[in-house]
């Protein structure tokens, strides 16, 4: 089974009650596994129709909730590779539960594995969906005895009604419920905004339990093989250490009531739901490009209409390399001019590329990871010059700079031009410090979704980034 370092929200995998095929699902059992559920002790995985043949993924967590007279048991998952592309074609949208009794003969009920398949055993199990295009990871189905979406529009909510009542996808209960998160809620938030922004999936998260210990890097990279005569060939692991700063950060999609009057005007609740959290997740995760790829430093107090980008917010992962670079070997601080029309220092940016590949440490300029970050601005011009009307180039060689996958985003600065593998630039947060909040602003006549946390930008390794940090492009009328 190939992994995923993506996370489901909270699905909804069974509920109590009659089956589509008649049989009985039981409230205790519910509640029984999601008591007794450790993925330490042992964990359920994902079986295509029950199968044993291959694992699709694994339950990360349970719990349960209680809606009426009904016990709906949630579930995060972590689905492999192969589901979700198993997922994107249209297969296995949904699970069906395998409680088993008296498990491991200890008298209680718990969840020995899940089954993946085209149709819905239990009603009101969640529709999974794991494509990157799809913001909401998956929406509940309806109850069988409902006669169409005419009935349900027949009484719409009010507006008070849809923010009473505003759930997300990736945590369970209405917004009252949401507060302070614990490390699988919260990973079920992050894992949601990754979806919403698909860049970060190319990033690394990491979560630490305290932000006063340093982070363990366990090994240093070289050569560890050879021979001593007479003797044992020995090499140091040679481990270092990284202290991050983190700094307190609030995240928040404010709306006045009067435009979500407007914004939300003759929707379902499930359709408000969509709606505002697709919203949010996507401001959201487009603020952790926005400030990693611009921040300088952490304000006491930020001020966005100075700093639009989130420069004041926090260092990102340029001025971090930039600080840990004294002696600018790797972060070249001369100012530079590109001028396709070799006017300036450079005309091409696979020269530019080549040149900082050499900066790097020997070891990584081969490194097969490596791609070539890139503005906006600097693309453009670079294209412009290269590139002509009509010109026929393979799509191999329009992605690639030196030789290197090329990769350009709308938050980074129009002239970066740096050389790194995505999987170095880094996120970290604070566990148990994430907050989530949807409710009402009454000072501002307003309503908003609020997320504070710990949070600190790093880099894997400081030598395996290096970039240009002056560049000037000289633009030329036709």
């Amino acid at each position: 089974m190939t992994s995923s370092t993506l996370k489901t929200g909270w699905v909804c995998i069974g509920t109590s009650g009659k089956t589509v095929d008649g049989r009985e699902i039981k409230p205790e059992w519910l509640t029984q596994m999601a008591e007794t559920y450790d993925p330490e002790y042992y964990t359920a995985c994902l079986w295509a129709d029950h199968k044993r043949v291959t694992p699709l993924g694994h339950v990360e967590a349970l719990k349960t909730q209680q809606e009426g007279n009904i016990i709906k048991l949630f579930a995060i998952l972590n689905p492999s590779l192969g589901l979700i592309e198993l997922n994107k074609a249209g297969r296995y949208a949904f699970c069906s539960i395998e409680p088993k009794e008296n498990f491991a003969g200890k008298g209680l009920w718990y969840l020995g594995a899940l089954g993946v398949t085209d149709e819905p055993a239990s009603t009101g199990t969640t529709h999974m969906k794991f494509s990157n295009s799809q913001i909401v990871i998956g929406q509940s189905q309806l109850w069988a005895n409902t006669t169409g979406n005419n009935d349900m529009n027949k009484n719409t909510p009010t507006l008070s009604e849809l923010l009473d009542n505003v759930s997300m996808s990736f945590a369970p209960g209405k917004q009252s419920t949401f507060g302070n998160l614990d490390p699988s809620a919260s990973g079920a938030l992050r894992s949601a905004i990754v979806q919403a922004t698909p860049f970060l999936e190319l990033l690394t998260f990491l979560d630490v339990r305290d932000p006063r210990s340093p982070l363990f890097d366990p090994i240093k990279s070289g050569l560890r093989t050879g021979r001593k005569e007479r003797s044992r060939f020995l090499v140091p692991a040679d481990p270092s250490t990284r202290n991050p700063k983190f700094e307190d950060v609030d995240s928040s999609v404010i709306w006045t009531w009067q435009q979500l009057s407007q914004m939300l005007e003759g929707m379902t609740q499930q359709q408000a739901n969509q709606v505002l959290e697709s919203l949010a997740l996507a401001a959201f995760g487009d603020d952790l490009l926005r400030v990693g790829f611009h921040g300088k430093s952490a304000a006491a107090s930020t001020d966005p209409a100075a700093n639009p980008n989130g420069e004041d917010v926090m260092p990102g992962w340029h001025a971090l390399a930039k600080a840990a670079d004294e002696n600018g070997q790797r972060v070249l601080r001369d100012a530079v001019i590109f001028d396709t029309r070799n006017g300036g220092n450079y005309a091409d940016l696979d020269t530019m590329a080549y040149e900082l590949v050499a900066k790097l440490p020997e070891g990584y300029r081969n490194d097969p990871r490596l791609r070539v970050l890139v503005g906006g601005d600097l693309l453009r011009a670079h294209k412009q010059a290269y590139l002509k009307p009509g010109q026929v180039r393979s799509k191999e060689q329009q992605l690639k700079i030196a030789d290197m996958p090329v990769l350009s985003q709308q938050h980074m600065t129009g002239t970066l031009l740096a050389v790194t593998f995505t999987e170095n630039l880094q996120i970290i947060s604070v566990n148990n410090t994430h907050r989530l909040s949807a409710d009402d602003l009454d000072d501002l006549a307003s309503w908003g979704i609020r997320y504070y946390r710990a949070q600190s930008y790093a880099l894997g390794d400081d030598t395996a980034y290096a970039a240009f940090d002056n560049v000037t492009i000289t633009t030329h009328k036709e």
